[in-house]
């Protein structure tokens, strides 16, 4: 009897699996964009895997370089140290809000800087220089043939310095998170910087005040693998600039231009997509940017 019932679970059981293979074949036609998409992803995948390698090594050579010229130093170099969580935050801002484009992307690094920064520096213990970063950001964009994406940290620090210039930051500081948002989409665009073609306010606030919170309230490791668990296509960017962020709590001021410079050019020599590539150096443009604005007040 145990016998018999063996048998006819096996039967029952390759009935089951006949019927689906012959289900799978009715509807090939249809799962053929799906395994397209899959290969694709796929081989995206493993470009990441690769830059993840040539980035690794490329750290591994600054850290080393750092350690020759700072061999007693831990922790944050101590030329970023005071503002290093601003220049998260306005990476974590602009891969967040990347959904919008380049634009959007710009947009959301910058509200979350005046906002991260307001907060930060309500002891004057850091300020925004104009001096400084016009010199390395012009050295970094002659090192290459750019474009917008690029150039987006340019776009990100003279708005700033002129919302801060037109408020002062004490106002800034008494402004609503709205309030400071729609001060710097008027600056923005009276700086002749255009807005996307879809821009809603009501839209465009809500999402980008998700990322002034993420950033606000959590270091970037953790901003960076929330935006990846809730945006999928995201994982190995976010991943990426993890590396990247890594990379500059560990190098010292004086290789950090070459640094984002070869960075920039392991990326475009890579095999990943055109557009992870354009995000990319967006957050990276706007970090570099940051990174040469903000200055401790000793």
């Amino acid at each position: 009897m145990k016998n018999l019932l063996k048998y006819a679970l096996i039967i029952l059981i390759s009935a089951g699996v006949f019927g689906c293979s012959s289900d799978n074949r009715k509807n090939e036609a249809t799962e053929i964009p799906e395994v397209s998409v899959s290969a694709e992803q796929l081989a995206e995948d493993a470009a990441f895997q690769e830059l993840f390698q040539e980035i690794d090594a490329l750290n591994m050579q600054y850290f080393e370089a750092t350690a020759d010229i700072e061999p007693y130093a831990i922790g944050i170099p101590k030329w970023l140290r005071k503002v290093f969580n601003v220049v998260c935050a306005d990476v974590v801002g602009a891969i967040a809000c990347s959904w919008a484009g380049a634009a959007g992307a710009t947009i959301g690094a910058i509200v979350n800087s005046v906002t991260v920064g307001a907060c930060l520096d309500e002891e004057g213990k850091f300020m925004a220089s104009e001096t400084v970063w016009p010199v390395t950001f012009n050295s970094y964009l002659s090192s290459f043939s750019y474009d917008s994406n690029d150039a987006a940290g340019q776009i990100h620090n003279e708005t700033i310095i002129n919302t801060l210039n037109k408020y002062g930051k004490i106002n800034l500081q008494n402004m609503s998170e709205y309030e400071l948002y729609t001060a710097v989409i008027q600056q923005y665009v009276q700086d002749g910087n255009a807005l996307p073609t879809d821009y809603n306010p009501q839209t465009y606030y809500a999402r980008t005040l998700q990322a002034i919170n993420l950033a606000k309230n959590n270091d970037y490791t953790t901003s960076l693998n929330y935006l990846a668990l809730s945006n999928p296509s995201l994982t190995n960017q976010c991943a990426l600039l993890q590396q990247y962020l890594k990379a500059l709590e560990n190098i010292s001021e004086s290789n950090c231009l070459q640094y984002h410079i070869d960075f920039r050019n392991t990326v475009m020599s890579s095999n990943i997509s055109t557009t992870a590539k354009d995000n990319i150096r967006l957050c990276t443009s706007v970090g570099l940017g940051s990174a040469y604005l903000w200055k401790s007040v000793e």
